[in-house]
Formats: C-alpha cells, sequence, structure tokens
C-alpha cells in the first residue's frame, strides 16, 4: 500500500510540474479544439447545407 502512495505523489508532482510549462498549454489547446472538431463537425455540416438551402431559397424567391 505504501508503493502506491509514493506512485500517486510522484504523479501529483509530475502533473504540477508539467502543468508550470507552457507547451502543456499549448498540448491542451490542441487536444480542446481537436476533440471540439471532432464533436462539432455534423452540427456545422447541417449548419452549412441549411444556409446554402436558405440562401438558394432566397435566389429563387422574389422579393415583395
Amino acid at each position: 500500500m505504501e508503493i502506491l502512495k509514493v506512485y500517486a505523489l510522484k504523479a501529483k508532482q509530475w502533473v504540477l510540474d508539467r502543468a508550470q510549462e507552457r507547451t502543456t498549454l499549448d498540448g491542451v489547446v490542441l487536444v480542446v479544439a481537436g476533440v471540439s472538431y471532432l464533436l462539432l463537425k455534423p452540427i456545422a455540416v447541417l449548419v452549412a447545407y441549411l444556409a446554402i438551402g436558405y440562401g438558394a431559397w432566397t435566389i429563387y424567391t422574389e422579393e415583395k
């Protein structure tokens, strides 16, 4: 059980040390951007198709 505490403390210290580095923040931003893109891409495609459809509709219809 003592060995787990030692590893937990080492892991905690490693995370705290990395959190102080700028490159860690850069990495976190890139990971969040990538995950956001993957999750939001289907919604963005739907919005794009709706915008194209609405734009085509407004071109087709006459102004009253």
